[in-house]
């Protein structure tokens, strides 16, 4: 946002301008042109904002695949609480290292 890292709870206002990158990995710039107080349909929305594509060289797409690849999140197993199998799983494996 206007040129630094911001936090995804940063409030945006009229003039700021935001680089996205998309999944398929291209940057998007944004400027915002003014905030609705309300909620408005897609087709006002539209007349908010303005988006220009920013076209990317070879070795920027490949540094992007890298990178994406370099941070995938696992998702945990389970959630929460381990159930009755999984904690009997831990335990085993406790004794095997003790």
């Amino acid at each position: 946002m206007n040129g630094v890292v911001a936090r995804p709870a940063t409030h945006v206002q009229g003039g700021d301008e935001l680089t996205v990158r998309r999944p398929n990995g291209h940057f998007v710039n944004m400027k915002i042109l003014a905030i609705s107080q309300r909620n408005v349909s897609s087709k006002e929305a539209k007349f908010l904002y303005e988006v220009e594509d920013l076209p990317l060289s070879e070795e920027a797409k490949e540094l992007m695949e890298l990178f994406s690849e370099s941070f995938k999140y696992e998702k945990p197993k389970y959630k929460g609480r381990p159930t009755k199998k999984e904690r009997r799983k831990m335990e085993k494996s406790r004794l095997i290292v003790k």
